[in-house]
């Protein structure tokens, strides 16, 4: 061909796939490469795969669209049916006559489909009561029922002509050279040793699970009463915490006429589809404005910020009843921290992670794998030396209590071995004795440019070597923006892309004492779309995988952590107005979070937020502050002390084709009485490149 005499398999099957689809045998197949190649400058004989889908591209697809759009489409006419012999009776011939005579053309008469007067058997008549031989698709099939000549002599069978992606990791994440680099960091100490060394297992549970956590929660399923009553409860019980401040035990109607100074409250709107400004703003009130609404003057407030959903509680006149001019804004309250300390008697380690897990370009999971490698060996490993027991027993995944030597640092040389001891029943939660480790991700978890999820392994790899008691993975997974998804030329479906993922993960870490909590995102293909989120659903129960929902309150032994995979920070920073001279934007964001007592206040959602509000009300806020708040975002990651509370953004694993980041997290024990609510001076965290 060409001149060519080694034209590789892959080139042949590719040239072959281009015929069959676009319908133009060797000859005509030529010809368009001889013209492709000129224009490109190249040899017809350099024939390479990357050229041949060049011309499928910018030739053969562009000529089939044209034809397509140029080619009218013929009127497919109706069946022409009459009897089995279809003969035309004296009957019809009258019929079409009448019909003539009200102006019907005769072309019109000939399509005129007519019921058979021939008596059908009834065994010949469908459940319809219509004839089966006249109107079954039998009667409209060509005579010839044998197979087409050219489908049969056919040479192509078998041949795949759309192979899947690779599923190899991303070639642009593999090479990174940043990995474990720190992006951002809030320490109480100098030097960290990241590596835990836990003595035994912490408490990970759901603090205030709400219905989302309920199984086969019913979502999307909200009466616009039960969305109002939603809506004007978040309204009412953040206006009742300024009720002692202000000396009253009322608002006024903020749609009735007032010349004094008078407290009022209500939720922020912007009043039109636009961009909120400072004068499209209106304010909705609760119940006890009927619901009514007014325009918002903020021209005598020095200082400001709004986004659409905003609650607020603030000072102001109304002169006509159609204005409210704003004269005093309270500063929004971050909820009471938790009353009691958390039960640490060692440092609590965790690892925070958000999804995707895998690269864009790829399923590999590799960040996946590679957040929980860091997991996996952040705890230390020694050899075992049991050469002066007399008598031992083990398994793998044992715990047990010893007493030995360690000349080296590397060979616990072991003495003596305590006897197992069984539990008693729980009187109190378990006491922590060690800090506390904890490793976040988010997803993306695989590359914008692959599935190989290789950023998915080395997050793995981190947990299995530092091993974290607690590893909180958020999503998405399989995420719907990546484009190998949304292309569908899978092996597999979505379901089982994220299922066998969580089955390596599981397998992994099936003898670590690392908790995992999954935390789904609505922009995982393969699950619910709607926010608050319902925890995932597991093809099986692994011992050390907690699923929950999004967003989650997690207790750890009393340390309080709060999450949510959505990202509101940038929803926030898109929506939010302020006034100038304002700084720190990305603390005010996440501030507003937390004065809001939830983790999505913005209302109108984002239009790519399937938003319940009465799960949003009942699962989405919280009444005590975390210590600990993750809010994944695509904004700059960041670790700030907001009100007492941690704030960190660990971005995500994968960043479009390179890698991104997840945060670790250091809890060290404080005791009751110097505990005072906020944990931020026992609390470490750093952000550090997958």
């Amino acid at each position: 061909m060409f001149g060519v005499d080694d034209v590789t398999t892959e080139c042949m099957s590719k040239m072959k796939e281009l015929c069959l689809t676009y319908s133009c045998d060797a000859e005509q197949f030529s010809c368009d490469w001889i013209a492709f190649t000129s224009r490109k400058s190249v040899a017809p004989a350099d024939i390479t795969l990357q050229l041949l889908q060049d011309l499928e591209r910018e030739e053969l697809s562009q000529k089939r669209a044209k034809t397509e759009v140029r080619t009218p489409v013929a009127k497919k006419p109706a069946p022409k049916v009459f009897t089995v012999k279809e003969e035309k009776t004296e009957d019809e011939s009258m019929g079409d006559d009448v019909l003539e005579s009200y102006g019907m053309s005769s072309e019109l008469l000939k399509k005129r489909q007519r019921t058979p007067d021939t008596r059908t058997a009834k065994r010949l008549m469908h459940q319809s009561g219509s004839p089966s031989i006249v109107f079954s698709p039998a009667s409209f099939s060509p005579k010839s029922l044998t197979a087409s000549e050219k489908y049969t002599s056919r040479t192509t069978a078998g041949n795949i002509v759309a192979p899947p992606k690779s599923l190899t990791a991303s070639e642009k994440y593999t090479s990174r050279t940043t990995a474990g680099n720190i992006v951002a960091h809030l320490r109480h100490q100098g030097t960290i040793d990241w590596m835990c060394h836990p003595t035994e297992e912490v408490r990970t549970q759901l603090l205030q699970p709400g219905s989302v956590a309920t199984k086969n929660i019913l979502y999307m399923f909200e009466h616009n009463i039960d969305k109002a009553a939603a809506l004007n409860a978040i309204v009412g019980d953040y206006a009742d915490m300024y009720l002692e401040d202000m000396g009253s035990d009322h608002f006024v109607n903020i749609r009735s006429v007032f010349q004094e100074g008078s407290y009022v409250t209500g939720r922020v709107y912007c009043d039109s589809l636009g961009k909120m400004n400072a004068t499209s703003l209106v304010l909705e009130g609760s119940d006890s404005s009927n619901g009514n609404w007014v325009a918002l003057n903020v021209s005598r407030l020095k200082q400001y910020s709004f986004f659409s959903g905003q609650v607020i509680v603030g000072k102001g006149i109304n002169p006509t009843g159609e204005t409210l001019i704003v004269e005093e804004l309270l500063a929004g309250k971050i909820p009471p921290f938790p009353k009691n300390p958390p039960d640490l008697r060692e440092p609590l380690y965790i690892a925070i992670a958000c999804g995707p897990y895998t690269t864009a370009d790829d399923l590999s999971f590799q960040p996946m794998t590679d957040f929980i490698n860091y997991v996996t060996e952040h705890k230390p490993q020694v050899a075992l030396n049991v050469s002066r027991l007399k008598q031992y027993s083990f398994f793998s995944g044992q715990v047990i209590v010893g007493k030995g030597i360690n000349p080296t640092g590397e060979t616990l040389i072991v003495e003596e071995l305590l006897a197992g001891k069984i539990p008693p029943f729980p009187k109190n939660p378990p006491d922590l004795r060690e800090p506390l480790h904890i490793a976040v991700a988010c997803g993306p978890y695989t590359t914008a440019d692959d599935l190989s999820f290789q950023p998915m392994t080395d997050f793995i790899n981190y947990v299995t070597e530092h091993k974290p008691q607690v590893c909180i993975m958020a999503g998405p997974f399989v995420d719907s923006k990546h484009e190998l998804i949304q292309k569908g030329n899978l092996p597999e479906n979505y379901d089982a892309i994220f299922q066998k993922q969580i089955h390596t993960l599981a397998s992994i870490l099936e003898n670590s004492k690392t908790k995992i909590v999954l935390v789904p995102s609505q922009r995982d293909v393969h699950h619910d779309c709607v926010y608050p989120t319902p925890p995932f659903r597991l093809d099986k129960a692994y011992k050390n995988i907690l699923c929950a929902p999004d967003p989650c309150v997690l207790d750890i032994n009393g340390f309080v952590v709060g999450i949510t995979a959505v990202d509101i920070l940038f929803h926030l920073g898109k929506e939010e107005i302020s006034s100038p001279g304002a700084s720190d934007r990305l603390s005010r964001l996440a501030k507003h979070v937390l004065t809001q007592h939830c983790f999505y206040p913005l209302y109108p959602a984002s239009e790519d937020v399937g938003l319940d509000c009465t799960l949003l009300e009942d699962s989405g806020r919280f009444s005590t502050t975390p210590h600990l708040l993750v809010l994944p975002s695509d904004l700059r990651s960041f670790v700030k002390d907001i009100g007492g509370c941690i704030c960190v953004n660990p971005e995500r694993v994968t960043k479009g084709i390179v890698g991104g980041t997840f945060a670790r997290v250091l809890v060290d024990p404080v005791s009751v009485g110097s505990y005072q609510g906020s944990m931020a001076h026992s609390v470490s965290v750093e952000v550090v490149k997958i």
